[in-house]
């Protein structure tokens, strides 16, 4: 309430939310002169309802901290009290201060207040409540400061709380007691580089940057965080090597590179990372050979290096990777032959190894990876025949053997490929008459076998998608069957 000018009678303002500095500058207003009984009070104003308002407030645990629940008035006497008992070695302060608080300063806090000069009346507030929380170690926050001013952070989509409330609170932002585990801020228009200083949160085990605007080079010291468990940098700007540094990254299970401009070699550190499932980097500028160390990774599952300039074989060590289950290398400049050990992954449902200059033979011990569902060697060098192997594989839906120099014919025992509804092996050297045993292959949508040498197709099933076998020796009596 404001200056009152002078009330000539009575004032009564109890039982409202006012404060002392309400009453102190209305206490002259009442002319009490009027009045000849000394006991007659003209201005009441006892009792008032509490002040402020009941709320939470956090304070960091080993930091100073001053707990304020303000409350008007220029002669104020206070006692504080918590969780319902008065805290007697305080004393007579308006605001409480803790030099270094502790978690056992957590509780409700209020305090009641008396006036000197305004008898008769204690106001109490409302009850706050005080949390402790574990402070986030400095430098994991110089880390994240370093990285919000490294890549833009005043332009990011989200950055809600970040350089002001506590780094528990910052968008993106998990701590697990005093560290910083987790720093997740895909898609946020992070545009810049990665500062060195993110390699000093050695708590860190989930770094997801993924489809940003990041340039400049992965930092080598990346390694430093041993305890990082996924590293999610695709879809960036990033260029330069993957760092040697990486095989650092003791305990990293998943490793997501792809969609960047990295150049150089995949180094063969890459095969210290030994709890390693899956590993993508492709659609880079990546050059030189696949490590033969990749093959200590003995618990991958995924391998992506497709859309690179990797040279050189396929390594045979890739054999020892019996939890694998996807292979993508194509659309690269690999050469040599299939390893024989493909045959040893018993896990692996998809092989995409086309576009390359792969040569050789179809090893036979490609029927011995009988998960395998989709079988993609087009656009290479393949010479030899189709292995009769190649019947044991009956769940595969997908066979792609086009581009390729693969002569003889197709052996019978694609006929027992039931669940096979893709089929290219246009553009090769096959011959004489196509099996018959492909009326088996009910779920057959797509047969491409042109351009080749076949001089007969027997009755095929029906198809509802396509069927070309246009350059090959065929008559009108192939095409009347059909």
């Amino acid at each position: 309430i404001p200056d009152l000018n002078n009330v000539e009678t009575q004032f009564f303002c109890q039982n409202n939310r006012l404060t002392f500095e309400d009453l102190e500058r209305n206490l002259d207003q009442v002319d009490k002169n009027l009045y000849s009984d000394p006991d007659y009070l003209p201005f009441l104003y006892s009792p008032q309802q509490k002040f402020g308002r009941e709320h939470d407030t956090t304070a960091t645990n080993d930091r100073s901290f001053t707990l304020k629940i303000p409350c008007g008035g220029a002669n104020n006497q206070y006692k504080w009290f918590k969780d319902g008992v008065e805290l007697t070695s305080v004393g007579d302060v308006p605001e409480l201060f803790f030099p270094k608080i502790t978690f056992a300063d957590t509780g409700y806090y209020h305090i009641t207040v008396t006036n000197s000069i305004i008898p008769d009346l204690e106001l109490a507030s409302y009850p706050v409540r005080l949390l402790v929380q574990r402070s986030c170690i400095e430098r994991d926050s110089l880390a994240l400061v370093a990285l919000y001013n490294a890549t833009g952070g005043e332009n990011w989509t989200r950055k809600d709380n970040w350089l002001t409330g506590p780094v528990s609170s910052w968008y993106g932002v998990i701590l697990e007691g005093c560290d910083v585990t987790s720093v997740v801020l895909q898609q946020n228009n992070l545009v810049g580089t990665l500062p060195i200083e993110i390699t000093n949160m050695v708590g860190l085990k989930m770094l997801w940057l993924q489809e940003n605007e990041i340039s400049g080079e992965i930092p080598d010291e990346i390694g430093n965080l041993k305890n990082l468990l996924s590293l999610h940098l695709a879809g960036n700007k990033l260029s330069g090597k993957i760092p040697s540094g990486i095989g650092g990254l003791s305990k990293l299970e998943s490793l997501f590179l792809d969609a960047n401009q990295l150049t150089g070699n995949i180094p063969p550190e890459i095969g210290e990372l030994l709890e390693l499932k899956v590993i993508t980097a492709g659609t880079n500028l990546l050059s030189g050979p696949i490590p033969p160390e990749i093959g200590l990774c003995t618990k991958l599952e995924g391998i992506n290096f497709a859309e690179n300039s990797l040279t050189g074989p396929m390594p045979p060590e890739i054999g020892l990777l019996s939890e694998l289950q996807t292979l993508q290398l194509h659309y690269n400049q690999l050469s040599g032959p299939i390893p024989n050990e493909i045959g040893n992954l018993k896990k692996l449902w998809w092989i995409r190894c086309y576009n390359n200059l792969i040569d050789g033979e179809i090893p036979p011990e490609i029927g011995e990876a009988t998960s395998l569902t989709r079988l993609e060697l087009g656009g290479n060098r393949l010479t030899g025949t189709i292995p009769i192997e190649i019947g044991n594989l009956i769940n595969l839906k997908g066979l792609t053997l086009y581009d390729n120099f693969i002569e003889g014919t197709v052996p019978s025992e694609i006929g027992n490929l039931s669940n096979l509804n893709y089929l290219s092996l246009y553009n090769n050297r096959l011959e004489g008459d196509f099996p018959t045993e492909i009326i088996n292959l009910t779920n057959l949508d797509f047969l491409h076998i042109e351009i080749n040498d076949f001089d007969n197709i027997p009755v095929l099933p029906r198809m509802d998608s396509l069927f070309r076998c246009n350059d090959n020796n065929l008559t009108f009596e192939d095409f009347e069957k059909l």
